[in-house]
C-alpha cells in the first residue's frame, strides 16, 4: 500500500512539475547600467505597466504616503563599484535596495543595505539613507515604469524614475579627481602624444590646471600636430586670456582641417576666429 501511495505521489509531482505554462511577464525584468566617471552604476528592477489603471493617489495603485518597491516583483537593486554621492549624501560601494514613498508634491527615497530579493523584508527596517525629491510633471507619458540616466557629465548624472507623467530626478555625483590625476601621473612617466593630449583635454575640461593643460598640449603637438589638437590649444589659450595667440592657433588648426577636408573642424575654427576677433 505504501509503495502504491509513493508511486502515485511521484507521478503527480512529475505531472505538476511539468505543467507550468511559460508566459510573457506583465512586469518584465530590466537592467540599467551607466558609467559616470570611474563608477559603474547598475540597477536591476521590473517594469510594471499602467494598463489603463489610476496609478497614484487615494484611488490609485500606489496610494500617497505608502512604501513602494519602486518597480514590481523583487526588490529594486542598485549596485555601484566605487563610493558615490546620491543627493549629496555619501554612500560606499556596494548593493542597495531602493524603496520609495510617493507623494503629491515630493517622493521620499529610501535606500537599504541589500540583503534580500523580497522587498517586504525592508518595510520594517530603518533605511540607511532617506531623503525627499520634488515630484515633477513630465510632458512625456510613460506607459511602463522606467528607470534611466540623463544629463551625464564627467563626474555626475541624473537618475530618473518615470511613470505615467510623474518624474523624479535624483542627482548623482562620483569622485574622479584623485583617480584621474593619479592616472595622468602614471601614464606620463613614459607618455605618448595621445597621453599628453588626453591629459590636456581632461585638465582643460575640468578647469583643474589650465597652465598644465597648455604645457601638455604643447608636448602633444611637438612632432606631428593634428587639427583637433591645435584647436584644443586655441581653446586653452582663450580660457587663459591669451586671445591673440588663441586666434593664431585657430588659424593653424583651420589650415590643417582644410587639408584634411574635415568640415566639422573647419566650421568650428571659423566660428572661433569670428567670435574671438570681435
Amino acid at each position: 500500500m505504501k509503495s502504491k501511495l509513493l508511486f502515485l505521489l511521484l507521478v503527480l509531482s512529475s505531472i505538476y512539475g511539468h505543467a507550468q505554462i511559460k508566459l510573457p511577464a506583465t512586469s518584465p525584468k530590466a537592467n540599467v547600467q551607466q558609467t559616470i566617471g570611474f563608477t559603474i552604476i547598475t540597477i536591476a528592477y521590473s517594469r510594471p505597466g499602467k494598463r489603463n489603471r489610476i496609478l497614484f493617489g487615494e484611488k490609485g495603485l500606489l496610494p500617497y504616503g505608502e512604501l513602494w518597491r519602486t518597480g514590481a516583483n523583487a526588490a529594486t537593486k542598485l549596485t555601484f563599484n566605487t563610493k558615490i554621492k546620491i543627493n549629496d549624501i555619501s554612500l560606499n560601494e556596494g548593493e542597495y535596495a531602493l524603496l520609495t514613498v510617493p507623494g503629491i508634491k515630493e517622493w521620499k527615497i529610501n535606500l537599504y543595505t541589500y540583503t534580500s530579493t523580497n522587498w517586504l523584508t525592508y518595510t520594517s527596517k530603518e533605511p540607511l539613507v532617506s531623503f525627499s525629491i520634488p515630484a515633477v510633471t513630465s510632458t512625456e507619458v510613460k506607459e511602463s515604469f522606467h528607470i534611466y540616466f540623463d544629463n551625464i557629465t564627467l563626474k555626475s548624472g541624473t537618475l530618473i524614475l518615470h511613470w505615467d507623467t510623474v518624474q523624479i530626478n535624483i542627482h548623482v555625483t562620483t569622485e574622479i579627481q584623485d583617480q584621474a590625476l593619479s592616472n595622468i601621473s602614471k601614464n606620463l612617466s613614459g607618455p605618448s602624444s595621445l597621453d599628453y593630449f588626453q591629459a590636456a583635454v581632461y585638465l582643460h575640461d575640468t578647469k583643474t590646471d589650465l597652465n598644465k593643460a597648455l604645457e601638455y598640449i604643447e608636448k602633444a603637438i611637438v612632432n606631428d600636430p593634428l587639427f583637433f589638437q591645435i584647436h584644443r590649444k586655441a581653446l586653452i589659450l582663450h580660457d587663459l586670456g591669451r586671445k591673440e595667440e588663441a586666434i593664431i592657433a585657430a588659424k593653424a588648426s583651420l589650415d590643417l582641417a582644410k587639408k584634411a577636408k574635415n568640415k566639422d573642424f573647419i566650421r568650428l575654427n571659423e566660428h572661433f576666429i569670428a567670435q574671438s576677433s570681435q
